[in-house]
């Protein structure tokens, strides 16, 4: 009997998944090396610079809205296009060259996405907590359809700027903006958002009034400052506290990745962070590249020596390309050239941690915290250990060594965020914690 096309994915094994993962990875890879790519690379430049130089400016702000607009449904409705294309076409070569069409169309969408995240993170003046709470929905946001819909979205979104009440952005746009259609920011600091709908008596919008159930855990988590996440009660708490990273490091890094092909750095004995740079190993020859994919693989090998397996976490780039990681900051805020965020979103740049576990829980041992880690074969990657004082105790987030591994911010800053909490908290506290550190603007562009 024939499986439903459905269900196929689930009757792949882990080696299938794999190399079906690989395989999407490498074309997305192909896709940002082609010439059409590099000659839709100076939009996305101008997308990036624009953003990020006139980031409160109306004006500015609607006329990149309407060009990425533009370049999302176009791209998105030839990606519709082009499978249909390969779903009837029965040539293999025919194939090959459609599905290098799909992956440039995939890429530059994602790309173009990543940018408007980065508006958007600008727009709420980095405030993380108050971002992850607006983009915690389960399915990623919507295809943008042209038609009435998408017309009487940007008849509001035009009346806004028109009137001068504040900056309008479509929602859809970006991946974390995933309640309602249009979202305005107030010149007062107040944020709207509007749900917009295209039949006869539709309902006008008001602020953050839309009577679905995740509007309205988003409103009370909000103004709550906290609600409940995953049966779990979580407050957003705001530190006030110095922020370290690594970034000026790994830029550097990366740096060296552009001359030499490949680099490495091993920050203390918790996180090693290597990087390839795909055009500049172009520059050389295959067997030079392969001896020194070699040379550095030993290397990090030994580093990681005495490194338990069971304990090590690996994250890179190409994980989240194509993909929405609601926890990480977008690369389009990063503190580097524009060249090379644009080559970290694209792939171009392959940026890859290694964090050794059992050293981040040594830190908060060494500082009198007990550290009970949860069933590593259980792990869902919600809570990783349980730290434990006196009579409070927390659970402590995977979300947060994500902020290392990808962000690469410093293991000390957690330790701050941790010991502060504890000692303004309530006798025998349970409740989990969405970090806000107010500084956090100090960090991105």
């Amino acid at each position: 009997m024939k499986k439903p096309k459905r269900l196929k994915n689930k009757f792949l094994s882990i080696k299938e998944r794999m190399e079906k993962e690989n395989n999407k990875q490498r074309n997305l890879l192909e896709a940002a090396m082609s010439s059409q790519f590099g000659s839709y690379l100076s939009v996305l430049e101008d997308y990036l610079i624009i953003s990020k130089s006139r980031s409160k400016n109306p004006m500015s702000l609607g006329n990149i809205q309407m060009s990425m607009l533009l370049g999302l449904v176009t791209f998105q409705n030839s990606t519709t296009i082009v499978r249909k294309k390969i779903r009837l076409s029965n040539d293999d070569k025919e194939k090959e060259e459609l599905n290098a069409q799909l992956s440039f169309f995939k890429l530059v969408v994602s790309i173009i996405k990543n940018i408007a995240d980065g508006i958007v993170w600008r727009l709420f003046d980095y405030k993380r907590a108050d971002i992850r709470a607006i983009s915690d929905k389960k399915h990623h946001s919507g295809h943008i359809q042209s038609g009435k819909g998408l017309r009487k979205e940007l008849e509001k979104w035009a009346y806004v700027f028109d009137s001068g009440k504040g900056i309008a952005f479509m929602n859809d746009l970006s991946n974390c903006l995933r309640i309602g259609d249009i979202s305005i920011f107030q010149p007062n600091g107040d944020i709207i958002i509007e749900e917009i709908k295209a039949g006869e008596g539709a309902k006008k919008g008001s602020r953050i009034l839309r009577q679905t159930r995740e509007r309205k855990r988003v409103i009370e988590f909000l103004s709550e400052r906290g609600g409940i996440v995953n049966n779990q009660k979580v407050e957003i708490s705001s530190y006030d506290i110095p922020l370290k990273n690594m970034l000026k490091d790994v830029l550097k890094l990366i740096n060296k990745a552009k001359k030499k092909g490949i680099s490495y750095k091993k920050f203390g004995d918790y996180l090693i962070v290597e990087c390839l740079d795909y055009n500049a190993t172009l520059e050389y020859a295959e067997s030079k590249v392969k001896n020194t994919k070699i040379k550095i693989k030993d290397k990090k090998e030994h580093l990681m020596k005495k490194w338990n397996k069971k304990m090590i976490r690996s994250m890179s780039n190409k994980d989240i390309i194509g993909e929405f990681c609601k926890n990480v900051a977008p690369y389009s805020i990063f503190p580097f050239p524009i060249d090379i965020r644009l080559g970290l979103m694209s792939g171009l740049i392959f940026l890859k941690s290694y964090l050794n576990l059992e050293e981040i829980i040594k830190m908060f041992e060494r500082d009198g915290w007990t550290v009970e880690l949860e069933d590593m074969n259980q792990q869902q990657y919600d809570f990783i250990f349980t730290l434990s004082k006196d009579k409070y105790y927390f659970k402590f987030p995977f979300v947060l060594l994500l902020r290392i591994m990808s962000e690469f911010l410093c293991p000390s800053v957690l330790l701050d965020s941790v010991n502060l909490d504890y000692e303004r908290s309530e006798y025998g506290r349970s409740k989990g914690i969405a970090p806000s550190f107010d500084l956090e603007h100090q960090l991105w562009d």
